[in-house]
């Protein structure tokens, strides 16, 4: 039998979240066939643009936290894809994640969240397929 989670807005589960995210970006360091489940399944770029996308605002993992929970994992998913989607680009492309981004960035006043996507932006830029696609159009 499989129970299902129930999200709730309490600091434990506040506290659960924030250390996946740093456990997941860290094996990624460490571990290349943790790296390649995260790149190649692609269920955690998706999971981090929850809290980055716009129209996900209603979703049920950001609906259940409080506005100030909200956006501290926001800046958290903004550092994590900043470390985990520049090797993961195509999945990043795939998740429309550079629109997400963009689209923050252009609606939002907090710089906490405007610098995390700005460094976010930085580290894609980096990428050499980034550059090729620049380039073609």
């Amino acid at each position: 039998l499989v129970k299902p989670f129930v999200q709730t807005n309490s600091q434990d589960d506040l506290d659960m979240k924030r250390s996946i995210i740093a456990l997941l970006c860290e094996l990624c360091i460490n571990e290349d066939a943790f790296r390649w489940l995260v790149f190649e399944k692609g269920s955690f770029i998706p999971s981090q643009l929850i809290y980055v996308d716009m129209e996900m605002s209603g979703h049920p993992a950001r609906t259940k936290l409080t506005h100030a929970q909200n956006k501290e994992l926001q800046l958290m998913a903004l550092s994590a894809l900043s470390f985990v989607a520049p090797p993961a680009f195509e999945v990043f492309l795939t998740q429309d994640g550079v629109r997400c981004v963009l689209t923050l960035l252009a609606q939002e006043s907090d710089e906490g969240v405007r610098g995390g996507c700005l460094r976010l932006i930085l580290a894609l830029s980096a990428v050499p397929e980034c550059c090729l696609e620049r380039r073609t159009k």
